[in-house]
């Protein structure tokens, strides 16, 4: 009862194996309107982990000083000079991935990942974006011998002028080619619907398929029966 102050640089210890605290362990309740639980960190480490009785755990779950959120690894992994909000690791295929799933029975209900953009500060969209900016995008890397590097890419893109509950939209398919140091754009799909490969737009055509053919290919369309 009442608020308990405990001494800096000094370790609080709860052990449910002596039945001071029982089979739950540690419980936390709280009749508050202001925060339940707030942890400072005034040091260099991390502020929270969490772990098995395995020290140091393989597979933790650790906020750092800066609030980013780490599962199964204690230290944020920089990729492409970024260091993530959120970070997934693992050493197997069921450690290293994100699930989002709905179980109802309707036809509307999912699993969705939002991706988006606005100009102005946090929760505020009083500027409109412009045509060619960024939604979103998924970044597909790989080890090649010395950091993870760039394969391809999918994003989405503003398509054209934005206006209000108008937000026309394309998405852009990216692959690195042999030798090169970044994804170049090899298909995008318009917000007309249209279609195109190795172009970006055609000005003949409103709609329909455009198949850019480069200079080294012998033919620009090719259909295959097997």
């Amino acid at each position: 009862t009442g608020q308990q102050q405990v001494k800096t640089n000094t370790s609080l210890t709860f052990d449910s194996s002596t039945g001071f605290l029982g089979a739950a362990g540690m419980v936390i309740s709280a009749n508050t309107a202001s925060t339940a639980l707030r942890i400072t960190q005034i040091g260099a480490g991390n502020a929270l982990v969490v772990e098995d009785e395995a020290n140091p755990d393989s597979t933790p779950f650790v906020i750092n000083a800066t609030g980013d959120v780490l599962i199964g690894h204690t230290a944020s992994l920089i990729t492409l000079g970024v260091s993530p909000s959120l970070q997934v690791v693992g050493t197997r295929l069921s450690t290293g991935t994100l699930n989002a799933a709905v179980y109802a029975a309707d036809a509307t209900s999912a699993g969705y990942v939002y991706l988006s953009k606005s100009r102005d500060a946090i929760g505020v969209y009083t500027t409109a974006l412009s045509s060619g900016d960024q939604l979103g995008g998924i970044l597909f890397l790989g080890s090649d011998g010395t950091a993870l590097i760039r394969g391809a890419a999918i994003r989405a893109e503003v398509d054209g002028a934005v206006s209000t509950n108008d937000m026309p939209g394309r998405l852009v398919f990216l692959t690195t080619a042999d030798a090169a140091t970044a994804p170049t754009e090899r298909m995008r799909i318009d917000s007309a619907g249209s279609v195109f490969i190795n172009d970006t737009s055609n000005v003949n055509n409103t709609s329909g398929l455009t198949v850019n053919q480069l200079a080294t290919d012998n033919q620009a369309f090719t259909i295959k029966s097997s």
